[in-house]
């Protein structure tokens, strides 16, 4: 299920953790969005949603705002990506109706991008993403565009669960260089009466069973507690809390 799946579930009791992205985090515990207000609780951020805005390489711009006016795919509307660009773009001063823009899959992106059917792709995402991978070995080679160090600021200075991302050089075939540009962590949350003795169990598995989790999931290379206690949009549950400061993470 996605985050809006999971927490709506959580807020009607039919599920007791889940994993929710924090622009999703955000709305549901402050009443936004369209979401009635519900305190939920967070244990763990899992791992981050990075900026992948792609094009093929012979594309003319070098900047999102040359993407004005071209087809555009960014995701299916009420999909991940699609509930964060919306902020990032409103911090920019763009809409959507600023591009053509179209709401595809992620696979009907890809294969629309191949075939010359859309200028350009964005999804927030772990990184390496199976999608890009696949863009990347296109015969005109995949070019990824970043946003500028003062773009970036203004995306968390409005909206404070936007973060900097970075995918390193080379992680994509031909993308020798750094890509730049907003992102949102994803968190293990949970309903604010989930039993203290639960939440820091499973808190305490995650944290310390590490190596296990990377092991189905690469993303979660990120996935510390320092990251949790940085990059939180929501107030801890007393059974997670009570494990950060027992291990020192939290004072």
């Amino acid at each position: 299920a996605g985050s809006g799946e999971n927490l709506i579930r959580l807020q009607k009791n039919t599920l007791k953790i889940g994993l929710a992205s924090n622009e999703w985090n955000w709305e549901l515990f402050n009443g936004k969005g369209g979401l009635p207000k519900y305190e939920h609780r967070a244990l763990l951020a899992m791992y981050k949603g990075d900026w992948h805005w792609g094009c093929r390489k012979t594309f003319a711009g070098n900047t999102i705002y040359d993407f004005k006016g071209k087809r555009f795919s960014f995701g299916p509307k009420g999909g991940g990506s699609y509930g964060m660009i919306k902020y990032a773009l409103d911090a920019l001063s763009l809409k959507f109706t600023d591009f053509d823009a179209k709401y595809l899959s992620v696979a009907e992106s890809v294969n629309a991008l191949k075939d010359g059917a859309i200028e350009g792709y964005f999804v927030g995402i772990g990184t390496p993403s199976s999608s890009f991978l696949d863009l990347a070995t296109m015969p005109s080679g995949l070019k990824l565009v970043s946003l500028s160090a003062a773009d970036i600021k203004k995306c968390n200075a409005k909206y404070n669960f936007l973060t900097e991302t970075v995918i390193p050089a080379n992680t994509y075939k031909g993308v020798d260089y750094e890509a730049r540009g907003v992102g949102r962590w994803h968190y293990m949350v949970c309903r604010a009466d989930l039993p203290e003795e639960a939440a820091y169990q499973i808190t305490k598995a995650l944290v310390e069973h590490h190596k296990d989790l990377m092991a189905v999931m690469v993303a979660a290379k990120s996935s510390t507690p320092e990251n949790t206690i940085r990059q939180a949009v929501l107030p801890f549950h007393p059974g997670a809390e009570k494990y950060f400061r027992e291990k020192g993470y939290l004072k």
